[in-house]
């Protein structure tokens, strides 16, 4: 399996079935060896050279993640590498800075809106619901006739879906156990009502004049049937969209640390990468399969775990996700960063970076 723990180049031996891929992957290529010539150690010293490089990483390896982005996404990406090149004779500077801005506009607004960033992300979700039992068969199909659902109607269908277990490690909802109080001493904990495409990133999706980030990124890519999907607020909330785990597989999940990879040909079975070790339940390359506990209750939308899952890949692969452990680094440290000193100017550039996300978050 690849190791996702730290940052690679791109590969002088790239293959795919398709010419026009493996060109778009050679011009990233030969852009990442303007940039860094050398590449004997990373990071490099120099930060600008080093957020160029994981930009240009980027769009090479969005171009790799066949099996988890749609073929027309990828050739979507080399169709736009393509753009980018103005000399045919080879790859200069002027090549180089729009590739450069082309994998900043992947990194703002496909990759991060999948990250959560601690402390300054606000707590969108509601508390648990208070203890109940499971719901019955007339109060499951009025929910589901309910044309707006409302953010705690998704939660408890999702805890009825899951059987009141984390998806992932079936440890009983605190909770739920202590109301039922099952015989014997089961393993619970409180669990999360987790999202695969973030709460935050509906907040503008009514509003056409508006519309960026996540989606504009999918439709750039041609995923116009995922965003259609997320056409009403409260959609985010359905259960294609969400899951119910225990806090450490969610906050690994939100950070791009743990992702599900699909196993082809059996359906809701997938593989579980995980960049840490979370608890003795879950190790990187088990494989895990998804249950409904009722047939009417849908399970997680396998695309949109793979549009996930991909984001996770590049993001590790490229370096981007480091980054993005860097810029909430520096916001919890100094969250009100002063005008003296050698710091301010990245410190200030931190803030402006962060503030686009954290306005739209606060608008939800």
């Amino acid at each position: 399996m690849a190791d996702f723990r730290s940052p690679h180049p791109l590969r002088s031996d790239f293959a795919h079935p398709s010419p026009a891929v493996v060109s778009a992957y050679t011009i990233c290529h030969a852009a990442e060896r303007v940039v860094d010539p050398i590449q004997d150690h990373w990071p490099p010293d120099d930060p600008t050279m080093k957020t160029r490089l994981i930009n240009i990483r980027i769009l090479g390896h969005l171009l790799s993640q066949t099996g988890f982005l749609s073929d027309a996404a990828i050739s979507r990406v080399a169709t736009s590498v393509f753009t980018c090149r103005k000399d045919p004779a080879g790859t200069d500077e002027a090549d180089v800075e729009a590739l450069n801005e082309l994998g900043e506009f992947y990194r703002d607004h496909l990759l991060r809106p999948f990250r959560k960033f601690k402390s300054l992300t606000p707590n969108i979700s509601s508390p648990p619901s208070p203890p109940s039992f499971k719901l019955s068969k007339e109060e499951v199909d009025q929910m589901l006739a309910e044309p707006h659902r409302s953010h705690s109607q998704s939660r408890h269908l999702a805890m009825q879906r899951e059987d009141f277990r984390c998806i992932v490690t079936r440890t009983l909802d605190k909770p739920y156990a202590k109301a039922l109080r099952p015989p014997g001493y089961p393993k619970a904990q409180t669990l999360e009502f987790c999202h695969i495409f973030p709460e935050s990133t509906n907040c503008d999706v009514d509003d056409n004049a508006k519309k960026r980030g996540v989606w504009n990124a999918l439709e750039s890519l041609g995923y116009t049937n995922v965003v259609n999907d997320f056409a009403t607020a409260e959609k985010i909330h359905s259960l294609e969209n969400t899951m119910m785990m225990v806090f450490n597989v969610c906050d690994n999940f939100d950070t791009l640390d743990l992702w599900f990879e699909p196993i082809e040909g059996v359906p809701n079975r997938y593989r579980i990468r995980s960049l840490l070790v979370i608890s003795p339940e879950i190790a990187d390359g088990q494989e895990v399969t998804f249950q409904s506990a009722d047939s009417r209750l849908a399970l997680p939308n396998p695309e949109y775990l793979r549009i996930h899952a991909a984001c996770c890949r590049v993001a590790n692969l490229s370096g981007a996700s480091g980054l993005f452990y860097e810029i909430e680094g520096d916001l919890m440290s100094d969250p009100d960063p002063t005008t003296e000193g050698p710091e301010f100017a990245r410190a200030l550039h931190t803030h402006l970076d962060h503030l686009s996300l954290t306005a739209v978050q606060e608008a939800h």
